[in-house]
């Protein structure tokens, strides 16, 4: 969706909630104090979070989850 909406030059951001959860699950070494959003997108390489080197790749873990959704 963000790819559709830039490309559109629309403005779109997730729930912070459903980023969370996703940081949570994926990349669980992310930071936690900033914006879900924007921490997702530089968790992926795909943008720049201020204070942290920018990613230019990553690797999902397959570590079963710790508790019970």
């Amino acid at each position: 969706m963000h790819d559709l909406a830039e490309g559109l030059g629309l403005t779109w951001n997730p729930p912070d909630g459903v980023c969370a959860r996703v940081l949570a699950r994926l990349f669980p070494d992310a930071p936690r104090d900033t914006d879900p959003w924007t921490t997702l997108l530089w968790a992926t390489g795909r943008a720049g979070l201020p204070g942290r080197p920018r990613l230019t790749r990553w690797r999902r873990p397959n570590a079963p989850l710790s508790q019970p959704r």
